[in-house]
């Protein structure tokens, strides 16, 4: 029978079969949002995003540390399909997703497949040339990333990352990908800064 049960990324909890968070937590979380929110992070695109991450919030770092470590698939699934849901945009069509990874299944790859498959095109990993994670790097040294650009011209093209926190990454990739007219960045998290 224990086999069968997890406990709750965020409070620990496992008196009851869990795949991410447990029911009072999901229903906290979620109950937070009414709609996909807008930043604009840089004069030719925004950044679309659920959750305001504000440095205060211990509950909100708990339950982003569980998405980086070990449960991606099942929390992303929830999460993409309630964004595209309440996306004001969601129902255009968009040509391709990239995603600032080296093509490992990691988060920034669980969440680009997963809307990937919600939205119906492909997506693909923006190999960075830095041999370092881009999360230990200073944010002066993030928006000099370089990334391997791979999109044709005059498509619609998606970013996607688990957490906006500068912008400095997105802006990377839109430089890379030839500053595309149509292009977007999407998140579940925008993590405000002290």
């Amino acid at each position: 029978m224990l086999s069968h049960m997890r406990s709750c990324a965020c409070c620990g909890r496992w008196f009851e079969p869990v795949d991410w968070l447990c029911t009072g937590c999901e229903s906290r979380l979620f109950r937070r949002i009414e709609k996909v929110q807008v930043k604009v992070i840089h004069p030719a695109y925004s950044l679309f995003y659920l959750w305001d991450w504000r440095p205060e919030d211990r509950n909100m770092k708990t339950i982003v540390e569980s998405l980086k470590g070990g449960r991606p698939r099942v929390a992303f699934a929830k999460i993409a399909t309630l964004f595209y849901f309440l996306h004001p945009q969601s129902p255009q069509r968009w040509d391709a997703i990239y995603y600032p990874s080296k093509g490992t299944k990691d988060h920034a790859y669980e969440w680009a497949q997963i809307l990937g498959q919600l939205i119906g095109c492909p997506s693909y990993p923006l190999r960075t040339m830095s041999r370092r994670k881009q999360a230990k790097l200073p944010k002066s040294e993030r928006q000099k990333i370089q990334f391997l650009p791979q999109a044709p011209k005059g498509q619609r093209l998606l970013f996607v990352d688990d957490i906006v926190t500068s912008g400095a990454t997105a802006r990377g990739a839109f430089e890379a990908l030839g500053q595309p007219k149509n292009f977007a960045v999407w998140a579940p998290f925008y993590r405000r800064l002290l």
